[in-house]
């Protein structure tokens, strides 16, 4: 699995450890060995394997909220 942009990549092998890929002039330059990129923390203790087991192409919608703060003023209910 990979994320590019014009100028980098990030690589990720099947336990999930990343590396990072400069392009420049067509010309790519691995920046360091696979590593971990992500970590969880179960009974104290950090765990960096995972097995990547499928991906999925999805379509995600960015909804900004406003949120209005009501308050009740004598049982009736104002917009405030």
């Amino acid at each position: 699995m990979k994320i590019e942009s014009k100028n980098i990549r990030v690589e990720f092998n099947a336990r999930l450890y990343s590396h990072l890929i400069a392009k420049f002039d067509g010309k790519e330059t691995v920046l360091g060995a696979f590593e971990p990129s992500e970590s969880v923390t179960a009974d104290g203790k950090e765990l960096q394997d995972f097995t990547l087991s499928d991906t999925a192409v999805e379509k995600a919608v960015v909804v900004t909220w406003f949120w209005r703060r009501f308050r009740c003023i004598d049982g009736g209910v104002t917009n405030t």
